[in-house]
């Protein structure tokens, strides 16, 4: 029985942390046109400078780990050297948090989101850009 609660409670928690990941991530791609005008997806990769999992790990409410100050646009190879390190600490994540009115009812909306429409939506959102970077790469103008 013991066993059982325990396997319950750890399934639990990799589909809290499996929800956090996917809120972050289409938190961020939600914010790229307001935040990033400058984004082409043929080049440019979203990262967190405190990365996701750390968030998860420390806590971070979603409002402040997609804030604009945590987000940078990096290209796949330097993105991918990074990895989850972090580069900047929590002091300096939390320090330099302003509110924005848009991330927080967008953060509040995901929270209530069920873990498949959080999927559903993060696969679109990964086709539109996929689709964005095609576009580019063959000449259509296409806005996301």
């Amino acid at each position: 029985m013991h066993d059982l609660r325990q396997l319950e409670e750890e399934q639990q928690q990799r589909e809290e942390r499996a929800r956090y990941k996917l809120r972050a991530r289409v938190l961020g791609a939600i914010m790229i046109p307001t935040w990033f005008p400058e984004y082409d997806p043929a080049i440019h990769e979203l990262d967190h400078k405190f990365s996701v999992s750390s968030g998860y790990q420390n806590h971070v409410p979603l409002e402040i780990i997609s804030a604009r100050h945590n987000l940078q646009l990096l290209t796949p190879k330097e993105n991918s050297r990074k990895g989850k390190k972090c580069s900047i600490s929590m002091e300096e994540l939390v320090e330099a948090y302003r509110p924005h009115p848009f991330l927080t009812r967008v953060a509040a909306m995901l929270r209530r989101m069920s873990l498949w429409k959080l999927k559903t939506a993060s696969v679109r959102i990964s086709r539109r850009l996929r689709d964005l970077r095609e576009n580019k790469e063959t000449g259509n103008k296409e806005v996301l």
